[in-house]
């Protein structure tokens, strides 16, 4: 009973809240028909919110859903994509080329889609290319929110390998965490720190970081900020 009035609801075409609310109390349901037919309606939804919910609520895409939620990759909302992808290359990793050339020419807001397809690139399968155009986006050349999703992403990803780690990636991550450190925006410092103390549990990125710190030339307001850290 419950179900048929979920459905009744969804199809009576209220507000898209009422909408994505009936797919949250149906995401378990996908082995009915019926809850079926509606998440697919929800995943042409013409409303973001109703669509994102199908691909952020259920846990696991089961067959019937794969191609409706395949086409959130062209998504309108950018958060929708980057969602979308995630689960999609955890799900079926059989079919991750595929899914990174479908977004291969979406940048995304603060570039999230773009931060995320070369960190889900780099994990397991580094490629130099795609981890220095990582690295890039940690710099000052970018505004705090592509940075600090940056690095986020930089941080998973040599936690998980950082043999692909040459002189010129690791000085430049190391420069980048400092200028971040540095920065007056603690939503900017903060993170930058983390991940600086992320790259320092490898012994030879912390000989470096310290190496920078002591043949660089401070004011004495950002020594007392880096000797915490570096020293």
């Amino acid at each position: 009973q419950k179900r048929d009035d979920l459905i009744a609801i969804f199809r009576s075409g209220k507000s898209y809240n009422l909408r994505a609310e009936v797919v949250i109390q149906l995401r378990k349901d996908a082995g009915n028909s019926k809850s079926l037919a509606v998440l697919n309606k929800a995943l042409k939804d013409e409303n973001f919110n109703v669509r994102r919910a199908v691909i952020d609520n259920v846990d696991t895409i089961p067959q019937p859903l794969l191609a409706g939620c395949e086409g959130l990759l062209n998504d309108s909302s950018y958060v929708t994509i980057e969602n979308t992808l995630k689960k999609l290359v955890k799900q079926y990793p059989q079919n991750r080329k595929r899914y990174f050339a479908t977004v291969a020419n979406t940048v995304g807001l603060f570039k999230n889609v773009r931060i995320s397809l070369l960190e889900l690139k780099c994990t397991g399968a580094i490629n130099r290319k795609d981890i220095e155009e990582l690295s890039d986006y940690t710099s000052h050349s970018y505004e705090f929110m592509t940075r600090v999703k940056a690095m986020g992403a930089v941080e998973r990803v040599i936690g998980s390998d950082s043999s692909f780690m040459n002189n010129k990636i690791s000085e430049k991550l190391i420069r980048n965490m400092v200028d971040a450190i540095l920065n007056p925006n603690g939503r900017l410092a903060n993170p930058a720190v983390r991940t600086l103390k992320r790259l320092m549990d490898k012994p030879e990125l912390k000989a470096m970081a310290q190496t920078y710190y002591k043949v660089t030339e401070w004011k004495d307001w950002q020594k007392d900020i880096l000797k915490k850290i570096l020293e």
